[in-house]
């Protein structure tokens, strides 16, 4: 009988051995997980001093364990590109984006180094019914007659892609920057006018020479955007011209243009 209490206690300590030594290897496991998730964060490859606009060469992405990450730290070089820090950030240090300045980011900080900044018109239509937003990326199409004057009868039109994977910069006056609700203004009502704006110019970051020929095609034609899916952000693709022989399977000769809209402008006259 003397022993069967001792049985009892040893196999109480050993459930409660197994319980601890349980406990511990999860705990240990957890950390190890933290430690092996990383995520990407944007750092500073030199001190940047309080009040000086980011440029790209200034700061790079880099991978640390989720444990090790900064709840506000920027995740994308892009987005840390041309924001004002209110307070110096060390080298090596993430940078936060709860540091930056109220006041935001203008156009020039915003445009990519050695590319320019060129606003075209767009329509409901054109601009994909102002669903377009600043940081997306777009195609851009531009549709010439071609022919030998202006209303001469053989007239061709086409449609070409003339840029893929381009970012906006802006739509009208917007940046893409996150917006500051008042303490009086309710954060839903804040959205629903966000969403209501439209926009008449969308401005795209191009280089110098994608800007000369994109000046020249709105001169010359139409132009249209052609909103890109965040998945496909960084490919592009060989796009053969359209004309309406590829199109609809007929000879050239046998389409009919669209007539174009004509209307007579009458002017007073002093008497």
């Amino acid at each position: 009988m003397k022993g069967k209490p001792a049985i009892i206690i040893s196999i109480l300590f050993g459930v409660l051995g197994f319980v601890f030594v349980n406990l511990y290897l999860r705990s240990r496991e957890a950390a190890l997980l933290q430690i092996s998730d990383e995520r990407t964060v944007v750092v500073a490859v030199a001190d940047i001093p309080a009040g000086t606009a980011i440029e790209e060469d200034m700061v790079l992405e880099i991978k640390v364990p989720l444990k090790f990450m900064q709840p506000s730290a920027f995740t994308s070089v892009r987005d840390a590109i041309g924001q004002i820090p209110a307070v110096p950030i060390q080298k090596d240090s993430q940078v936060p984006g709860t540091v930056m300045t109220s006041v935001g980011r203008s156009l020039a900080t915003k445009i990519p180094r050695g590319m320019r900044a060129v606003s075209l018109a767009v329509t409901d239509v054109t601009g994909v019914s102002s669903l377009v937003a600043a940081n997306n990326f777009v195609d851009v199409l531009a549709t010439v007659k071609l022919g030998s004057g202006l209303g001469s009868s053989n007239q061709r039109t086409f449609v070409t892609t003339l840029f893929q994977n381009v970012m906006v910069l802006a739509v009208g006056s917007d940046l893409g920057e996150v917006r500051k609700v008042s303490p009086d203004q309710d954060a839903m009502a804040a959205l629903a006018q966000q969403e209501k704006e439209r926009f008449s110019t969308v401005t795209l970051a191009l280089t110098p020479q994608q800007a000369q020929d994109l000046v020249l095609a709105q001169d010359i034609g139409d132009i249209s955007l052609a909103l890109r899916s965040f998945r496909d952000e960084n490919e592009t693709a060989a796009i053969p011209r359209s004309n309406a022989a590829a199109v609809f399977g007929v000879a050239e000769g046998e389409v009919v243009p669209r007539r174009t809209p004509s209307w007579q402008e009458i002017r007073g006259t002093v008497r």
